[in-house]
């Protein structure tokens, strides 16, 4: 079987380029809403803004607006997940039970308060997905990219951010984004390129080429003017549709 590896830039400009198919279920994921009309607004316990809802325990959040420090990486505000103690917001989302989903968000810190590392811890359906941090000095002051693979187990589920220290000065967040992604475009791992492994990322686009230069049935996924059932024949309609199915489009 052919292998063939594609750049990483390669690879980076495909899923740039479709990333509008993806439907984006969270609301409000740059915290655009409402207008932060200061520099900064406290949002506090048990309040609801633009989709979000504070935690009811702590002081509540900051609202960053021409704040900044750093400013917004998506748009022109984002939130600090503290306000000199523990505190963090939820959002409940539509799911299907079983489906899968690619959550994605910025990370960033107050740049001239707070500890020099931030933790934020993520919760899926009320168990922790992880705890991430942002170093002050080896991010530069600059936003990092968080992405995490996630399943749904029912209708609706609850997604929550929380930043864990009581400190004035803790982690910015912003640009959250969650999409459902497809298993058919599940084609490869690491160490197994022809092995699923719940894990939608560049494997899977390197397995794809695998399967498409072969000729092999799996990558003949698309047809002139739909989505599959294949043709039999292998061009760029297998492409479109395989980058679709990456991102969500499951049709």
């Amino acid at each position: 079987m052919l292998q063939v590896n594609p750049s990483p830039a390669l690879v980076a400009i495909l899923m740039c380029a479709h990333a509008a198919v993806a439907q984006n279920i969270v609301v409000n994921g740059g915290f655009e809403s409402p207008v932060v009309t200061t520099g900064w607004a406290q949002r506090l316990p048990g309040a609801v803004f633009g989709s979000w809802t504070v935690d009811s325990t702590g002081q509540g959040v900051a609202h960053v607006g021409s704040f900044g420090n750093p400013f917004a990486v998506e748009g022109l505000q984002s939130v600090e997940l503290n306000f000199y103690q523990a505190c963090g917001i939820s959002q409940v989302v539509p799911t299907t039970g079983g489906g899968h989903y690619r959550l994605a968000f910025f990370l960033a810190g107050q740049l001239n308060a707070g500890p020099d590392v931030k933790h934020m811890r993520i919760d899926w359906d009320g168990a922790e997905v992880a705890t991430v941090t942002w170093d002050r000095a080896a991010a530069g002051g600059a936003w990092e990219p968080h992405a995490f693979n996630l399943t749904a187990s029912g209708p609706f589920t609850t997604l929550h951010f929380f930043g864990i220290e009581n400190v004035d000065g803790g982690p910015y967040l912003d640009a959250v984004s969650l999409v459902p992604v497809c298993s058919a475009a599940d084609l490869g791992s690491t160490g197994g390129i022809h092995q699923s492994d719940g894990v939608l990322d560049n494997n899977d686009f390197i397995a794809f080429i695998d399967y498409f230069f072969a000729g092999d049935p799996i990558a003949d996924m698309g047809r002139q003017g739909g989505i599959g059932p294949g043709d039999g024949v292998f061009n760029n309609n297998d492409f479109i549709v395989f980058i679709d199915r990456f991102f969500g489009g499951c049709g």
